[in-house]
């Protein structure tokens, strides 16, 4: 955790509020190495929660809730148990009255509270800062009105305020990852079963590093449901619950009966699939470099059959998959911007670094952030009354 946000954000609370926090409560972004858009099809994934995250300070009030984003440089959002959101309102402020609601419906009875957010993960990086957020306030509240929730249950409960209240129908894997994580470890996660099983990644002598492309561009989360949409579709003609349970023969099989960018992108996660599950075998055999090959493969298939990357994205992951100091290199998060994940030499980090920097401002004009990030663990309290 980084002391120097968490007394940011305590400072923060202070100024706005005059009052210390009752409960500071931290939630993690994640990275994902292999499994794109497969944890809404039931299939697998391997999340690990970085060194990056969410930090949320709340106090009891006797007014209504208030919640303020720290790195947004806006008045104090105000909402109480009985108003409604509007199309006016913030959009981050959506996750949080979504995790009140979804409390509330649940039948916990929540008093008002101030809270105070913010971090170091970079919003819209593919990294999901929407899931820390989500993550940090459930905790946090949960030990403030002693709900008695299990990681699990709350896990669901900020799936479902995403769901409900953002318009996102994410899978469980941010959520997940985020709360689960351990340190040095990835997870890997049946997203049928939600059994996990943590696995060291081998990364001695490389460094995960991730670029930037700090674009996002519009219609993404559109495009997300649009292609859940799809699979959908493409399971219920098959008359199996998910494509987890597809085959590519059976999916050929249906070709005539569907469309062509239907089939592309079945075809896709169902190779995903299988592609996740030999890359855990890679890992089992500690063989970091055929993992880092299937992770470019991954790409391509996001690329060119999902069809959720973007051209900022590839231009990184093509000059990734030529340099001899990067074994594995694709994109993070749900696509059409956000950043990428590469496993670099260590002893080539900064070269790299100058390199694709320099090279991405002069493709694009804009500049490219780059991050050194490490395997950590999960949510946790950081101060509890």
């Amino acid at each position: 955790m980084n002391e120097g946000q968490i007394n940011r954000v305590i400072n923060e609370h202070q100024k706005r509020f005059n009052a210390s926090p009752d409960v500071l409560s931290y939630a993690p972004g994640r990275v994902n190495l292999i499994g794109g858009h497969t944890d809404y099809n039931e299939g697998f994934v391997l999340p690990g929660a970085i060194d990056k995250g969410v930090y949320s300070a709340i106090s009891l009030s006797t007014d209504n809730i208030i919640a303020i984003a720290l790195d947004a440089g806006v008045e104090p959002f105000h909402f109480n148990f009985d108003r409604a959101l509007t199309s006016e309102d913030p959009h981050w402020s959506r996750f949080v009255v979504g995790v009140v609601s979804v409390l509330q419906s649940k039948g916990f009875d929540l008093q008002p509270f101030h809270l105070t957010f913010g971090g170091d993960l970079p919003q819209g990086g593919g990294l999901s800062s929407s899931a820390a957020l989500e993550n940090s306030l459930v905790l946090g509240l949960n030990h403030l009105f002693q709900l008695g929730l299990s990681e699990l249950d709350m896990v669901f409960i900020a799936q479902q305020a995403e769901h409900e209240y953002v318009g996102v129908k994410c899978g469980i894997m941010d959520q997940y990852a985020s709360m689960f994580g351990e340190s040095g470890k990835v997870i890997y996660l049946d997203c049928r079963s939600l059994d996990a099983r943590p696995l060291s990644l081998p990364l001695e002598g490389y460094q995960l590093l991730l670029f930037n492309t700090n674009v996002k561009h519009q219609l993404a989360d559109a495009a997300y449901n649009d292609r859940r949409n799809a699979c959908l579709a493409v399971s219920q003609l098959a008359g199996v619950k998910s494509l987890r349970d597809m085959t590519l023969t059976a999916l050929e099989a249906l070709r005539p009966e569907m469309s062509y960018d239907k089939y592309e992108k079945a075809k896709y996660v169902i190779e995903e699939i299988q592609r996740t599950e030999a890359a855990i075998l890679a890992l089992y055999n500690s063989d970091i470099l055929l993992f880092g090959k299937m992770m470019f493969e991954a790409h391509e298939g996001l690329s060119k059959k999902y069809k959720v990357s973007c051209d900022e994205l590839d231009f990184l992951i093509d000059l990734a998959s030529t340099h001899s100091d990067i074994i594995g290199a694709r994109m993070m998060g749900g696509g059409f911007g956000g950043c990428t994940i590469n496993i670099v030499k260590t002893e080539a980090v900064q070269r790299v670094e100058e390199e694709f920097s320099a090279l991405y401002l002069e493709k694009f004009g804009i500049q490219c952030d780059i991050q050194r990030v490490t395997l950590s663990d999960g949510a946790q309290l950081v101060k509890r009354k």
